[in-house]
């Protein structure tokens, strides 16, 4: 009996590599799926909000997530331009491959956004961009 093929958890793949990344060292390990109630700067969370898996006369293997990606600062604009684009970076050139939990094998990434989180006080520095992927286990 054939076993049935489950698709890879997007979030945890992409976290979890972008967490084995010298490159992103600045983040201290924060990069999280759900920003923490405690939270220490700077930060980055990724989200996955959309995407669906190719199936429709392909077998059920591909999916196509759609991340977004906010990363915050402590010290202020230039702080958090550097981290975001050192991760945008990371993203479109250093994770297409085999990773535990998944393979990648396409990645587009959109342009930074400057975005001031004013939940926060004083207001918190914060740069956005998104991502669509393509992974299948």
């Amino acid at each position: 009996m054939p076993s049935t093929i489950l698709l890879p958890d997007a979030e945890k793949l992409v976290v979890n590599a972008l967490l084995s990344l010298p490159a992103l060292s600045a983040l201290g390990g924060r990069i999280y799926t759900v920003a923490p109630k405690r939270r220490t700067f700077p930060l980055a969370r990724v989200a996955r909000f959309g995407g669906d898996p190719w199936h429709t006369g392909h077998p059920y293997w591909l999916d196509e997530p759609s991340f977004q990606v906010d990363v915050w600062a402590q010290s202020g604009q230039i702080e958090a331009y550097t981290i975001a684009e050192q991760m945008r970076a990371c993203m479109a050139q250093e994770l297409i491959g085999s990773w535990p939990e998944g393979v990648i094998v396409n990645i587009k990434v959109t342009a930074l956004v400057q975005s001031t989180d004013a939940d926060f006080d004083p207001p918190k520095p914060r740069y956005r961009f998104t991502a669509t992927m393509t992974m299948h286990p």
